[in-house]
């Protein structure tokens, strides 16, 4: 694990793991992020300004998620400079809340990225980055989304 990596295990844990950060913001330095793993669910939850961030403007936040059941995150990645968005692994990440990071979204083989709930992003849910999409992107939200940014699609 590296130093700036927030591993979140389910061992013994039945009902799976919920990080909760209310109204603060947890702060990822730049190529950090998180690794989810195990069959139990795992969520990740703010409220009023609370989110996650780049420790580093423009710096990039990974989401490794390996978890059977799926991760939603209802907390913001919230804007640092045009700072971005790796998703990684053969899991489900949902995203449900207003996401207002400016930089580009990577989707690695094998993962699903989803925006659910009433997820969106970018500010006032125009996106204008590039998403960058070699495994599965859905947009489910019951929120009005606009993409003009750039959508890459794997070959094949």
């Amino acid at each position: 694990m590296s130093a700036n990596t927030i591993t979140v295990d389910t061992t013994g844990v039945t009902s799976g793991a919920q990080l909760a950060l209310g109204t603060n913001v947890l702060t990822i330095n730049n190529g950090g992020g998180f690794v989810f793993d195990d069959a139990n669910p795992y969520a990740i939850t703010a409220s009023g300004r609370g989110g996650i961030t780049s420790g580093t403007s423009g710096g990039n936040i990974i989401f490794n998620n390996f978890a059977t059941s799926g991760v939603t995150i209802s907390a913001p990645i919230l804007a640092n400079g045009a700072s971005t968005a790796t998703f990684a692994g053969t899991g489900t990440t949902i995203l449900g809340g207003v996401n207002t990071y400016t930089g580009n979204t990577t989707i690695g083989t094998g993962t699903t990225l989803s925006i659910g709930g009433s997820g969106q992003l970018g500010s006032a849910g125009t996106y204008a980055a590039t998403i960058t999409n070699n495994g599965t992107f859905n947009y489910n939200s019951s929120v009005t989304q606009t993409l003009t940014g750039v959508l890459t699609e794997r070959a094949g």
